[in-house]
Parts: C-alpha cells; structure tokens; sequence
C-alpha cells in the first residue's frame, strides 16, 4: 500500500501522533475538521501565489506553542474552520434554490463561506443572502457572494489516436442512445479485486447514476474497438447533505472493466509534448508515471490534467470540498475541488495529479468546467473511492494477473 502524506501534516507538526496521523480523511474540509479539534481555533490552511504556507488562527500568539514552523505565515482568523463548516451546513437547504448559485464552499484562504453566483446576479444578491444566512442563523459577516462561471460537463463527439496497452489520459468513445454519441478520457488503470478496470466519468455513460451497461471503446468503433463495459456506478440520492430538489452525488465517477483481451498500461498517463495544452507526443510511448496518490489537494496546491482535447495543462487550485450546482441539470455534486486549467468538451475523465518532472502524485479525476475554458472542477480520490469501493490504482510494478478461466465479469446493480 502507498504512503498517503497530508499538506498539513507538513506543516502542523505538533499534530504527528502515530494515531492522528494515519486517520483517513475523506476530504480536504474533513482533515481540516481534525484540525480545528486538536488546535483550538484554527481557521484554515492554503497555499498562495508564490507557494507560501498560510495557517489561520483565532489567536496568532499561539502559533510558536503549536510548533508552527517560521516559514509559515500566520493569519488572524475570524471563524474557527468547525464554526465555518457548521456555517455551510445551516445554509445549504436554502442557497441551491435560488437563481443563479453555483457553488457552496468554505474557502480556506478567506476564512469565510463563500456563494458563487453567476456573475451578472452577483452584485444584486448580496442582500438577499445576507437575509438568507440571518434566518439560518449564520452571522452575515461570515459569509461572501462571489462572481462565478456556470460549470457544465466536458464531454463532446470527436474521436482520435488508438492506444495498445492503453494508458490514462486517452480518449474513450460510448454511445449514450441510438442517435448520440460522444467521447471522454479515461482518468486512471485500477483494480478492483484481480479484474483490471478503468475509471471515467459517470456522466461518461448511457446516463448518470446507475449501472447502464455502457459498451466503451478506444478510441472509437472503427479506430481500435470496444475495450470495455460499465459495472459500477452508483446512484444518485436525494436527502440528507442533498439540498431539497435536487440529486446528488460525492463524485462523478463510474468505473468500467476491460475487455480480457484487452490491456491496460499500468501507472501510466499519456505525456504530450507539453504542458501548454499540446495534443501531439514528443515521441511514440512518452508517458508519466504514477508514484502514489492523495485522496484531494489543498488550496493553492499546483494540480494538473491530461485529456483529449487539451492536452496536459494545470493551475492552483482555488476552492477545495465546494458543493457544485451542475448548469441545466438537477444534480449538486458534493465537496467537489476545482483548479486553473485549460478544458473542453471531451476531457471529462482526465487524471488530475501533481507532478514532480514525470513523476505524478494521484488525486482524482476531472468532470467538468467553466464556459471559458480555464477552470476545470475534479471529484478527490478519496471520495471516489468511498463511491465505488475497494478499487485501488494500478501502479508501474504491478503485474497483470490472467483472470481465472470460465471466472465471469463482475456486475453489479444500482
């Protein structure tokens, strides 16, 4: 098994015990939340512009008795990060409804909950939220309205390359009904038992939630063929963090198994030429390696992407856990991550990773984006992982076990 290490493991050392340490956290907001217990009155971490560290607490005088090292700059808090995350909580059943909300998140590197609202209706919802959060009794000065892009799926009808054994990174082909068909990528080779799977989006399928069967090929029908079949993807749900009215999910994820005479690349990710956005490979078989994984990133921490139809490209990541309205859809999808980046129809599914050279550090998959193109939003590892199960990434070492003759692939219903 991989290592898991944590941003704030890094820098809150005081917080080391054997014990704490190895808790698996399921987001960004939920280590946070661990946090906030063992240090009174912190407020958040993230990372800024030029790389820094930054640690908020109630009380600044505290950070030398926490052990908080000098190279981390310490800011005055106003909210601890459990009051932030109670704040969210008070107010979700009541923000999703009104026009023009996009996302719902605490963001770290204001010590606030912040509303994203399409930016036309930003300014004139100021006054209506603060009355929103007064009547869920959540101090308005906790709260910020903020200009924000639609987010939309990133999935579109082109095809390209075949790629044998096939390597993250790389389009898929599927067809939704009869008439309309439509390409993703496939974000990471796993497994799931002895069977060798792949993971896209669940929106990458013949319909979101729910184990529809879909039939994927790489690249297309008649570039290289059919590689696999859908077998997991679970439901959406309605109620409990589901705000009222809506469908929900922890990530858009669905995971598929290859075909048995097909194979996969293990640990490997299509390497373009490079990191602006190209689409060609310097030369046949230039990949990155995968040498462990995250379950979610930081605020502020560079993350980058490979898809089909802008390449390999990346950015900080500016929100982490924010609840994301899906434009023109009924779905929220819950503590989702977003970063800067360059994205298009058809990258839904990309792996997300960090990078050191050619060397990537796993930490979930891409679904969607803004209208513009430059800011794309991932489902963490971690919570892909509570979704679909005891999948795990298949790394370069790993060796492909031959199925059990006569063994019948698995399936599973929704």
């Amino acid at each position: 098994m991989r290592i898991k290490w944590s941003v704030l493991l890094l820098v809150l050392t005081l917080l080391a015990a054997p014990a704490f340490a190895q808790q698996p956290w399921r987001s960004m907001d939920d280590e946070q939340l661990t946090y906030s217990r063992f240090l009174p009155g912190f407020g958040g971490l993230f990372y800024d512009e030029d790389g820094t560290p930054n640690v908020y607490l109630k009380d600044t005088s505290m950070a030398s008795r926490f052990g908080i090292p000098a190279n981390v700059r310490v800011l005055e808090a106003d909210y601890d990060f459990r009051e932030l995350h109670d704040f969210r909580a008070q107010m979700r059943g009541s923000v999703f409804d009104q026009p023009g909300v996009v996302s719902l998140d605490i963001d770290e590197s204001t010590n606030r909950v912040t509303i994203g609202v399409v930016e036309r209706q930003a300014i004139t919802a100021v006054d209506r939220f603060a009355r929103i959060a007064e009547l869920a009794g959540v101090p308005a000065d906790a709260v910020e309205v903020v200009p924000a892009d639609p987010i939309y799926w990133a999935a579109e009808t082109l095809d390209e390359t075949e790629f044998r054994p096939v390597p993250a990174g790389v389009q898929i082909f599927f067809n939704a009904s009869p008439t309309d068909s439509f390409v993703c990528t496939i974000g990471a080779n796993v497994t799931l038992g002895n069977k060798k799977m792949f993971l896209t989006n669940s929106h990458c399928t013949r319909a979101q939630g729910g184990n529809q069967k879909t039939v994927f090929f790489q690249s297309s029908p008649n570039n290289g063929g059919r590689i696999g079949r859908e077998v997991r993807d679970p439901a959406l749900f309605t109620g409990g963090q589901c705000p009222a009215g809506f469908r929900c999910r922890f990530s858009d994820a669905a995971l598929a198994q290859y075909d048995g005479r097909i194979d996969p690349e293990p640990g490997k990710i299509a390497r373009p030429r490079n990191i602006k956005g190209a689409l060609d490979m310097p030369f046949d078989g230039a990949r990155l390696t995968l040498v462990d994984e995250k379950d979610f990133p930081a605020l502020g921490e560079r993350v980058f992407k490979v898809g089909r139809s802008t390449g390999w490209s990346g950015g900080r990541v500016t929100q982490t856990c924010a609840d994301i309205n899906v434009t023109n859809t009924d779905l929220v999808l819950l503590c989702q991550d977003l970063a800067n980046g360059k994205v298009a129809g058809g990258d839904s599914g990309s792996p997300v990773f960090t990078r050191q050279g050619f060397d990537a550090t796993f930490v979930g998959i891409l679904w969607g984006g803004n209208g513009a193109g430059n800011l794309f939003v991932l489902s963490p590892w971690g919570l892909i992982k509570d979704d679909l199960g005891n999948v795990e990434l298949m790394y370069p070492e790993d060796s492909l076990q031959a199925p059990v003759a006569g063994a019948p692939e698995l399936e599973y219903r929704d």
